[in-house]
């Protein structure tokens, strides 16, 4: 897919991260951010979804953005990319991302923490630009 097109299907928000590696743009929509270096190679990832995590007053469900998918290539790890990536998720939707901390294999929602995801959300956590949730938070 051209660069350009690729643009038009995340155009919420641009923005761009000055790293060790060079330049990443970061392109997102609603639910999705994807990184790219200066050749447009898509060098991470972070993908959510929507979990109804509980019922509000009226009976009717609550949703919430779960993070369900984040990746970034060995060599661009540690450059800031997965969190500028949350960051501008969360610009963009208006919502805070949860992390099914419990997840360790594959949930229901789709969700679960591998390799250093689990690592990473704990560190989005404290740092306020995550929330934390466990199973025993997502009604059914």
């Amino acid at each position: 897919m051209a660069r350009d097109a690729f643009e038009r299907e995340y155009d919420k928000l641009q923005k761009t991260l000055n790293t060790s590696k060079g330049l990443i743009t970061i392109l997102t929509d609603e639910h999705s951010a994807s990184a790219f270096n200066t050749s447009g190679e898509k060098v991470g990832e972070i993908i959510c979804g929507e979990c109804c995590v509980r019922l509000d007053a009226m009976g009717e469900p609550q949703y919430e953005l779960l993070l369900t998918s984040a990746n970034v290539d060995q060599m661009y790890r540690r450059l800031g990319i997965a969190e500028a990536c949350v960051e501008a998720i969360c610009e963009t939707s208006g919502q805070i991302i949860f992390a099914n901390m419990d997840a360790y294999m594959p949930q229901s929602d789709g969700s679960h923490l591998t390799s250093d995801g689990k690592a990473f959300a704990y560190k989005m956590i404290k740092k306020g630009k995550m929330n934390r949730m466990t199973s025993d938070d997502v009604d059914s």
